[in-house]
């Protein structure tokens, strides 16, 4: 008899199960962006060891207004994204995947994807008071700045949920007891 061997997805990462062995997860930490001009810029994530001799792969996805896009597949740890578009915001997120053959072909076994990483399209305005010297003053419009909106992870909305749910159910509870009492 041998001993047979079985992959399995876990919620931690790609694991690898055998009967004698512990189980081996990999999991990926957020992406790291780099701008590297001023309409490229450099997306890289850690690179994992593969697993059992299986080759990994990874997915590298875009997260705009418009819903999340695939823009990368395949084993090099790093893709140059040039598609920006101004004043906008993206949320870049890879997971990893592991590539292993049986008698069906390639299979792949894929792992969560590391949390995401925000990258802003925001243009530079000039500060106040700058480059209007001899024009007699700013007008109201002028002074007005746009002030860039701040993006809100994932897990701290979360928490913001958490809080309100928890102050909610002591408010009901409160009045419950209220009423309970009198």
């Amino acid at each position: 008899m041998g001993v047979s061997t079985t992959s399995a997805l876990r919620p931690e990462g790609i694991a690898s199960v055998s009967p004698n062995k512990p189980i081996k997860t990999a999991s990926l930490f957020a992406p790291k962006l780099q701008h590297v001009n001023s309409n490229t810029c450099e997306v890289k994530w850690e690179s994992l060891e593969p697993i059992k001799g299986d080759p990994i792969v990874y997915n590298l996805q875009i997260i705009t207004d418009k819903g999340t896009d695939l823009i990368y597949k395949g084993p090099n740890t790093s893709f140059s994204f040039s598609k920006f578009v101004t004043n906008s915001h993206y949320r870049f997120k890879v997971c990893a995947g592991r590539q292993y053959h049986t008698s069906d072909g390639i299979q792949e076994l894929w792992g969560p994807y590391s949390p995401s990483t925000l990258f802003s399209t925001h243009k530079q305005h000039p500060g106040p008071g700058k480059g209007s010297e001899g024009k007699g003053g700013n007008s109201p419009s002028e002074e007005k700045e746009e002030k860039p909106r701040m993006e809100m992870s994932d897990d701290t909305f979360i928490l913001i949920l958490v809080i309100g749910f928890a102050l909610v159910a002591i408010l009901c509870a409160v009045v419950i007891q209220y009423f309970l009492i009198n």
